[in-house]
């Protein structure tokens, strides 16, 4: 193995990234194996334990030179640390390690566990960030949280640092803010997130990609605002999580002087789930409303649901009418029974096997 050239050891490497067990006996051996070994073992942390991140931190922190610049990928614990530190020793370690991961390109939120003063280092004009991310992800629920609000002002402080950032998540059902800077975050291309995420972050950028979350609720702006944003036009790639607020999305295109119209989408989703949602018999009318689209996706985000309101089959004859209407329209994928699991129609004809289909690829054109 010590006689493999860099590149192909790195690529029998890569097979093993996800054996955590294995890469850490492959410390034990060559130098050189015990580099890539740790380059894998550092480059992302997604585990959910706190107690399993203390550890990690704990490590970076002995030998932060070596170690924190690997890293690349890092989404903070859901669960609690048990240790006898408890949740101050793991926070004073996050914000102890966070500056020194030079080159992270993906920070995640996805819980506050216990009740920290910050959540993130100081930054500022006097304290630059340390790494610029390419995406950011704030997803939880921080209007239940003491302290949610001021979560929620340092994270938009934080974002005004990050100049690189492309794909942005934001969740926060508190309203914190009207506007955001307009010279911040200039390449985003993906936003996903509420209303008042919407109406803060799309205007003044070129976002192509949109993911509109919970469009029944309003919180501090209402429905007509964002149908006003002239961003809009440049969308290529929309998902709404309800049918009938396509159709109002549709609807107030067309009779309102002041909306604008998604004339240049390519991809479009809608979820079924809504209490609304049970009859999208003008499905026909709504999606040819979208004279460029190539892909068309339906996803039922309530199985669980008591009110069963369709099946795939069910929309056979639509989706014949959808490709003779749609002349653009190439792929039609709609959910099965099982998450991620999809149908797929080509030019009108069903795939004659089911597809995978992971979440973040889920509006990808082929």
């Amino acid at each position: 193995m010590g006689l493999l050239p860099p590149e192909l050891l790195r690529l029998l490497m890569e097979d093993l990234k996800s054996e955590r067990s294995t890469l850490h006996a492959l410390t034990l051996t060559s130098r050189a194996m015990r580099c890539e070994a740790t380059r894998l073992l550092y480059a992302s942390m997604t585990d959910s334990s706190g107690t399993a991140h203390f550890k990690f931190l704990s490590t970076i922190q002995r030998v932060p030179a070596e170690l924190a610049p690997l890293v690349r990928v890092y989404h903070l614990p859901t669960l609690l640390h048990k240790g006898t530190r408890g949740q101050k020793g793991i926070w004073h370690l996050i914000l102890q390690c966070l500056p020194l991961m030079i080159n992270l390109k993906e920070l995640a939120f996805h819980r506050i566990i216990g009740s920290p003063s910050n959540i993130l280092p100081p930054l500022g004009k006097d304290c630059p960030a340390p790494f610029q991310l390419h995406r950011f992800t704030w997803n939880w629920n921080s209007a239940i949280h003491l302290r949610g609000r001021t979560y929620d002002e340092q994270a938009l402080s934080f974002l005004e640092t990050q100049h690189e950032l492309t794909s942005l998540q934001w969740s926060s059902s508190n309203y914190v803010a009207s506007t955001f800077p307009t010279n911040a975050c200039r390449k985003l291309k993906y936003i996903e997130g509420n209303i008042n995420a919407v109406m803060m972050f799309l205007p003044s950028r070129s976002v192509t990609e949109l993911r509109w979350l919970n469009p029944w609720h309003h919180y501090s702006n209402s429905f007509e605002d964002i149908q006003g944003l002239v961003e809009l036009e440049a969308l290529h790639s929309f998902s709404i999580e309800s049918y009938s607020y396509l159709r109002i999305v549709t609807l107030f295109s067309k009779n309102n002087a002041r909306s604008v119209a998604l004339s240049r989408l390519e991809a479009l989703e809608f979820c079924l789930g809504h209490l609304d949602d049970r009859n999208p018999t003008d499905l026909v009318r709504v999606v040819s409303s979208f004279p460029r689209l190539r892909k068309l996706v339906i996803t039922n985000i309530d199985k669980s649901s008591p009110h069963q309101i369709w099946a795939p089959d069910g929309f056979n004859p639509q989706i014949r009418q959808l490709f003779e209407k749609c002349t653009q329209l190439r792929y039609v994928d709609i959910s099965w029974d099982a998450d991620r699991i999809y149908r797929r129609w080509v030019d009108g004809s069903p795939l004659p096997e089911l597809l995978v289909i992971e979440r973040e690829r889920i509006l990808e054109l082929e």
